[in-house]
């Protein structure tokens, strides 16, 4: 659960950087979406801690958030073009539900497993909207 809840942060701290610098012809339904991305991963952060909490009761926040600026510092949003933001981004996404299927697969409560299985719904929705956007 540690692995998903860095990847989810790299996910949001990446996709708000690329929401604070998107420009171009498509700036407003890619602003749009990106900000509600990133609002998507942190909520999904906060619940996978939260979920850590009440069944491990021991991981470090900070930790997992340094673990994750320094996984997202390899992204340089402001020399990137809007389809190199969203390949990345779609990247992430299929990460995640590696991770959570890596997870689910490790073996974890049915509560635990339908939050999971949740993230991995919402997970290919962007998906299929971030394939149209970049083809």
């Amino acid at each position: 659960m540690k692995k998903l809840a860095t990847k989810l942060r790299e996910a949001q701290v990446f996709a708000h950087a690329a929401h604070n610098v998107i420009h171009g012809a498509t700036f407003f339904a890619d602003h749009e979406f990106l900000g509600e991305a990133y609002e998507a991963y942190t909520k999904a952060y906060d619940e996978t801690i939260e979920r850590i909490l009440g069944l491990e009761g021991d991981v470090n926040p900070i930790e997992i958030t340094g673990d994750a600026a320094e996984s997202a510092s390899k992204y340089n949003v402001t020399h990137m073009d809007s389809y190199e933001m969203f390949s990345e981004l779609l990247n992430l996404e299929k990460e995640i539900c590696d991770i959570v299927t890596e997870t689910i697969d490790r073996g974890v409560t049915h509560g635990t497993s339908n939050l999971l299985e949740g993230f991995a719904d919402h997970s290919e929705v962007r998906q299929y909207k971030i394939k149209q956007r970049i083809s």
